[in-house]
């Protein structure tokens, strides 16, 4: 089925995906919270840019506002290489083998997975068609000692349809007209495995219970403090929304403590 985009007013705005079939249009609020739903740390992108990134932004952004930053605890999104590893420690969030190891060279910048469609988007915000998965490889020899084939870890493949990668703006360097455009994902780094040997403690599953209370604060913002839709243009208009929306809910928790 050929699915038409809408021309819109709005130039910040982009579309991302919430999974197949359920594509949005606009923007992206990725915030830091407190145990007791205080929001300490806030930025807003276009819709198109992955969540992982945005981890350590937002812990430095919770520390410049005088929060003591023990644990980082998130949805599997985050638990990237490179996350893991400029956190030492602090990252509770589950790991998925297919997440990004992180930004290898200029030329696969800007791939990132999303934990809903379970598939990675290219730099334009396009969801991956489907994907393969590769067993892992050792060296292989003839009989003579020549070598076949060389030791390759497991990995994932990733296709995305080439012929939207014909008449992207971003094609140069990305797309060079070959038949099929992929993207692979290594599974599982040294760092990946350390975070799943703390997947295992009696710490990382006390801590991730805590992580269910973001939805309820999610659905608040956007339900009844107004951010499920931006009422202007440009994503400093929707910087503004999201900023008024989390003082509102700020002030509300406060008032409940201290009531």
């Amino acid at each position: 089925m050929e699915c038409r985009r809408a021309i819109s007013r709005d130039k910040d705005a982009k579309y991302g995906s919430k999974g197949p079939g359920r594509g949005f249009f606009g923007y992206k609020a990725h915030i830091g919270m407190t145990p007791e739903s205080i929001v300490i740390a806030a930025t807003v992108t276009s819709g198109e840019v992955g969540d992982g990134e945005y981890l350590v932004p937002l812990v430095e952004q919770a520390k410049k506002n005088g929060i003591e930053v023990d644990s980082a605890i998130a949805d599997a999104a985050y638990a990237s290489k490179e996350n893991l590893d400029a956190l030492k420690g602090k990252v509770v969030a589950p790991v998925n083998p297919q997440v990004t190891q992180g930004r290898r060279n200029d030329k696969e910048a800007g791939f990132h997975y999303n934990k809903d469609a379970d598939m990675y988007v290219c730099p334009a915000g396009e969801l991956a068609m489907r994907k393969e998965h590769h067993p892992m490889q050792t060296k292989k020899t003839d009989e003579k000692g020549a070598i076949l084939r060389h030791f390759r870890n497991a990995h994932v493949k990733y296709y995305f349809d080439v012929e939207k990668c014909k008449d992207c703006p971003l094609r140069d360097g990305c797309y060079n007209g070959t038949k099929f455009k992929s993207y692979s994902v290594t599974i599982l780094s040294d760092t990946h495995k350390e975070q799943i040997e703390f997947e295992k403690t009696p710490e990382f599953k006390q801590k991730m219970k805590k992580r269910k209370r973001i939805e309820p604060l999610n659905a608040h913002l956007k339900n009844d403090l107004g951010m499920k839709q931006n009422i202007s243009y440009g994503i400093e208009s929707m910087t503004m929304q999201t900023a008024v929306a989390i003082y509102m809910s700020n002030i509300q928790k406060i008032l409940k403590f201290n009531g």
